[in-house]
């Protein structure tokens, strides 16, 4: 979700909605592997009924795993993903990507993807209010009732959208009573993000749009909006209208809902979390000014995945504690600060980046594992990846395969052969070693903008890779 909503809150004139379906089943052979079918990963969710761990990625489709992460099952590959929910075998994937028009890149929806038997068959649904430009999904739920199964998906110029036949048609659900019809001039027409409490009954929906936050306790007939208010001080109030995404956090007390408040038009608005607290008519936010794409719990634990790192708080905020993400196998960190997803499946913290995806037993603790797809290099062949990469958003990886090593380290060179940067190496399976340069020489500094070399000696020859940054 999060690298098509760091778009615009610019207008576009469209028509207004007329259903348009697209049906098509077909069957996939998943392909197998020990990670998913991309390190860009969006979404991770856990079917809370089959177990089965799901993750969605940019530009790849979507990963299983019903192995607790050791193997992967990919489908729909080269689908980007916007949004991604599962419940009993039942598995719905928005479908996004971007376009350039002008020089511009704008987000696309693409439909929905909907498997019903865990991944074995897909059906594609390309509702109109899903499926053009800025018209995509930034979040969709299933949400399970003993009269029937409805589906909701908040989709940005598309409004709050229902469907109570598994996607076959869809309307409009408007959180203000006045409203008939969608007009993309209004902030309450659109929507990024979708949540449910599935303890009370009827289920309570939250949804997020460009105004604020919506609840109903009726199944969607009438809505209570909580908007920014100037005249709030302290703690209370959300901070912007802008609502990017909304967490249910469960616990034996009662509940808290946790929101991502961004600022929107408002001048006084401005970016950070908001939440309430069981029983209370009011939100409050937490002193901390952070972006949150997506929230996690872990019984008291609200865990935050934001575009500064992965935080985890168990006193509603008031003390945050920030997780470094570095493999304790390998000594390979997480380079890019954003972290986009988050889970905790009962005994592991799951975190997604754009490098990668991760685990730990721990909350927010410092051993992790890093799970990530790299091409296999062949014998006594060696590679980078990213290459060019700028050191101020992330690392690059070095990838060699040998028969072995004189020394498990790489020597970097910049252009003039002057050593820059000496890395250590670590063995991985099948004679292959990897390491990370982070692109500082030895004293810590960023190095310049530049073509660079390394070095690797195997026993039978050395073994040469070039590298280019650019900031």
């Amino acid at each position: 979700m999060r690298s098509f909503i760091a778009i615009f809150l610019a207008l576009f004139a469209g028509p207004v909605f007329s259903h348009q379906l697209e049906y098509m089943r077909f069957l996939l052979r998943p392909m197998r592997g020990p990670a998913p079918s991309s390190n860009s990963i969006g979404d991770i969710v856990l079917d809370p009924v089959t177990g089965t761990l799901w993750v969605s990625t940019a530009a790849n489709g979507v990963s299983r795993s019903t192995s607790r992460g050791e193997w992967w099952d990919d489908f729909l590959g080269g689908y980007g993903s916007s949004a991604l929910t599962a419940w009993n075998g039942t598995v719905i994937m928005a479908v996004a990507y971007d376009t350039i028009i002008g020089g511009e890149s704008y987000p696309v929806g693409g439909g929905f993807f909907i498997t019903r038997d865990n991944g074995l068959s897909w059906q594609r649904y390309k509702p109109e209010n899903a499926s053009k430009i800025g018209r995509l999904a930034y979040d969709v739920a299933i949400v399970p009732e003993d009269a029937e199964t409805t589906i909701w998906a908040a989709a940005f110029y598309g409004g709050l959208l229902k469907s109570n036949d598994w996607m076959t048609t869809w309307q409009n659900v408007f959180v203000d009573s006045t409203d008939s019809s969608l007009d993309f001039q209004n902030l309450s027409h659109r929507f990024f993000s979708f949540a449910l409490d599935s303890t009370t009954n009827p289920k309570t929906l939250y949804s997020g749009s460009a105004s604020g936050i919506h609840i109903s306790t009726d199944g969607g007939r009438r809505w209570k909006t909580f908007r920014y208010n100037p005249q709030d001080t302290g703690s209370c109030g959300i901070t912007g209208n802008w609502v990017i995404a909304i967490g249910v956090q469960y616990l034996g007390s009662g509940n808290i809902v946790w929101a991502s408040t961004r600022k929107a038009l408002g001048q006084r608005e401005y970016d950070g979390v908001s939440y309430l607290l069981p029983g209370d008519s009011v939100f409050h936010h937490i002193k901390d000014t952070i972006i949150v794409w997506n929230f996690a719990f872990a019984g008291g634990t609200a865990i935050f995945a934001t575009t500064s790192g992965l935080y985890c708080t168990d006193d509603t905020g008031k003390t945050l504690k920030r997780a470094e993400i570095i493999d304790y196998t390998t000594g390979i960190r997480i380079t890019t600060t954003e972290v986009v997803s988050a889970l905790w499946d009962g005994s592991r913290l799951w975190a997604g980046t754009s490098e990668g995806l991760a685990y730990s037993y721990e909350l927010c603790g410092e051993n992790w594992r890093i799970i990530g797809t790299f091409r296999k290099a062949e014998n006594n062949d060696t590679y980078a990846a990213p290459s060019p990469f700028s050191p101020i958003e992330r690392g690059t990886i070095i990838v060699v395969r040998a028969n072995a090593l004189k020394e498990e380290i790489a020597h970097i060179y910049d252009y003039s052969m002057n050593l820059v940067k000496t890395i250590p190496l670590h063995h991985k399976e099948n004679d292959t070693y990897i390491g990370q340069w982070e692109g500082k020489n030895e004293d810590g500094k960023l190095v310049a903008n530049g073509i660079y070399f390394y070095r690797i000696r195997a026993q039978n020859k050395d073994i040469w890779g070039k590298i280019v940054v650019i900031k």
